[in-house]
């Protein structure tokens, strides 16, 4: 039986947010596989994991404004990203890595691997790019 590596299966949308209905399915799944006296099939003669997956396909992609920005993956300048993350403008540099002046979507995953890898992402990318962090080290 192959498992997801990480926790984005109880993410459906994959906005890195879990809402509570996501929540509530995952939350079935483990009574399923952890609780005996849970049924292994419902009515419809699903197995825990087939309710899951139906549940996943069928989830709500709204796009909510928040989300829209998200799932962008690659930005032509250093204006565009700015205008969509305006809060950590400074960073650009650091996530441009061949210094062509935009991020493509190699530049931005590797980033998401790095503020995954890193609790103290932003400090640690502040140094490397030379610039004080705002709080005292």
């Amino acid at each position: 039986m192959s498992h997801a590596s990480s926790p984005p299966f109880i993410d459906w949308d994959h906005d890195g947010k879990i809402t509570e209905a996501e929540y509530e399915v995952f939350d079935v799944q483990i009574k399923y596989y952890t609780d005996g006296s849970w049924p292994k099939t419902n009515e419809q003669g699903e197995t825990g994991m087939q309710v899951f997956k139906r549940l996943a396909a069928d989830a709500p992609r709204k796009p909510a404004p928040k989300t829209a920005l998200s799932l962008k993956t690659s930005w032509d300048s250093e204006e565009e990203w700015n205008r969509d993350k305006a809060t950590i403008k400074w960073i650009f540099p650091f996530i441009d890595q061949n210094s062509d002046g935009k991020i493509d979507s190699d530049e931005y995953e590797a980033i998401q691997q790095y503020k995954k890898k890193h609790a103290d992402w932003q400090d640690r990318a502040r140094k490397e790019l030379g610039l004080t962090a705002p709080k005292d080290q």
